[in-house]
């Protein structure tokens, strides 16, 4: 076999455990979060059963949280800076262009900026690439019949921001 053919191949492989073992790292060492949250629909014929989760913090009102992102920043990358208050899950408490320093018991959430409403209600929406959660097959029925009392979802989230689910919690 031809060298370089064997050297792309390897590269190829090492690619792909390299996206898996990112993931799988960051489910094993991150740090739990747990998101307000409400499901949306269960079941696509194409990927089969999963939930879209609509998180609290999916849409901050910017007149009550600090933020430092314009409509300029619409499509890239933020930090969303969580804190656990006096409920169960974390909320957001900033929101900004790069990852700052956190105080005693922030974590900083990565998403991309969806829009900025700089005008009447000033929200800001923003995507985590943990909208969807695959659940095993033929279990979607079930979610849908409980989801009235799914109200959390628990995430492990790396010291860079990058997110896993890790489970759906019911009340």
């Amino acid at each position: 076999m031809n060298k370089r053919l064997l050297l792309i191949i390897v590269l190829q492989i090492a690619l792909l455990l390299a996206i898996v073992g990112k993931y799988q790292y960051v489910a094993l060492t991150g740090q739990s979060v747990l998101l307000k949250t409400a499901p949306v629909d269960p079941v696509d014929p194409f990927y089969g059963d999963y939930v879209v989760l609509n998180y609290e913090i999916a849409r901050i009102d910017g007149t009550a949280v600090p933020h430092v992102v314009t409509r300029d920043d619409q499509d890239h990358p933020v930090y969303v800076i969580l804190q656990q208050k006096t409920n169960p899950w974390h909320e957001a408490v900033g929101v900004y262009r790069s990852l700052p320093k956190l105080a005693q018991g922030q974590i900083a959430l990565k998403g991309t900026l969806r829009y900025i409403d700089s005008g009447g209600t000033g929200e800001i929406s923003i995507g985590y690439g943990i909208e969807r959660y695959y659940v095993p097959e033929n279990t979607g029925r079930e979610i849908e019949d409980r989801r009235d009392q799914l109200t959390m979802v628990e995430v492990k989230v790396s010291g860079s921001g990058d997110a896993v689910i890790a489970r759906l919690v019911y009340k």
